[in-house]
């Protein structure tokens, strides 16, 4: 299958051309992990080191232990390991700045090149080379046209680990992001020997107790504005800490007030330290929750962005409903096409 996205077809090619020529590389995630970062990192690693390469799989902290299913993650590092002395550094699912790569920006420093590889539309691809493409329902999609083209089969473990990053991130394929091409290769991986059901089930279907405890809370804490039209759960870092979930497993939580009947747009507050708060946005049909986001000095997609305010939680919540509140003023009347979800 080709990428058939003309635009970007020369990039595509150029960074499998640096794969191809160098040997040691270390493939990058970013800060608070989600499957389509670790899922596209674990599938490229397995597809280098299948061409007899040294890769490395790194991603800044750690994520959660119900994710350690996934084909080959026991080689997972974490930070900036001292022996990966890697020719080229290649950056997934994020932009290369140190508040994204957070503990492995060294490995930036130590690298000779950088390649950067990402679906985000506010990635301003800083790196020597770049393969940025918003079409691509997630990060794992590229990944998947980047070991087509190096000529690596598709193996059940690689599968496994595209297809998690590609379930996730399009939402079960439910998502607006969600494509005839992503459905096609859906297809292909479930073809290459994937389990639709058996990872679905290890993905959604299994929490620790320690964060269905906090999902508790956090529900009780779900507010909203008068008009329904935007919800929010709000994590002080009091409770955070007590509640023992990785940042990781808390980025979930945004799906709950995005439930709610009526609701466009979806917020979850987390208080990082005093003074400091991480947004996540969701939105269904109209918002745009990039451009708030990036307002704020974040990014992301036109459904999905998160941002870090320099401020303290309630401050936040102040601001960035406010921001929302303007943009939901230009919604139409009625939130869906016949009033429901």
């Amino acid at each position: 299958m080709t990428a058939r996205w003309p635009e970007t077809e020369r990039a595509l090619q150029t960074v499998a051309h640096e794969l191809k020529i160098h040997d040691r590389i270390a493939i990058i995630g970013h800060v608070d992990p989600d499957l389509d970062s670790i899922g596209s990192i674990l599938a490229l690693r397995l597809a280098l080191e299948s061409l007899g390469k040294t890769a490395w799989a790194i991603s800044p902290g750690p994520d959660p232990e119900y994710w350690h299913f996934l084909p080959g993650h026991d080689q997972m590092l974490v930070g900036a390991p001292e022996h990966v002395i890697p020719e080229l550094a290649v950056v997934l699912d994020t932009e290369v700045r140190p508040d994204r790569l957070g503990a492995s920006w060294e490995l930036i420093r130590r690298a000779p090149r950088v390649v950067n590889v990402d679906h985000h539309a506010t990635n301003d691809a800083r790196a020597d080379v770049a393969f940025i493409e918003p079409a691509a329902g997630a990060t794992g999609e590229l990944v998947y046209y980047l070991i087509r083209v190096l000529g690596v089969s598709l193996t059940p473990d690689i599968a496994a680990c595209l297809y998690s990053a590609i379930l996730t991130d399009t939402g079960s394929f439910r998502f607006s992001n969600t494509t005839a091409r992503t459905l096609a290769i859906g297809a292909e991986l479930v073809e290459a020997g994937v389990d639709p059901h058996e990872l679905s089930m290890a993905i959604y279907d299994t929490r620790s107790w320690e964060f269905m405890r906090l999902l508790g809370r956090m529900l009780d804490s779900l507010k909203r504005t008068e008009d329904g039209r935007i919800a929010w759960m709000e994590l002080p870092l009091k409770d955070a800490q007590q509640a023992g979930v990785p940042p990781s497993e808390m980025e979930g939580l945004v799906q709950y007030p995005r439930m709610v009947h009526g609701v466009e747009v979806a917020l979850l507050f987390k208080e990082l330290e005093p003074g400091k708060t991480r947004v996540s946005l969701r939105s269904q049909r109209y918002v745009d929750v990039s451009a708030i986001a990036r307002a704020f000095g974040g990014g992301g997609h036109l459904r999905a962005a998160g941002c870090t305010l320099e401020a303290p939680l309630e401050e936040a919540v102040r601001r960035v409903v406010a921001a929302c509140q303007a943009a939901v003023a230009t919604m139409p009347a009625v939130p869906a096409r016949d009033g429901r979800r």
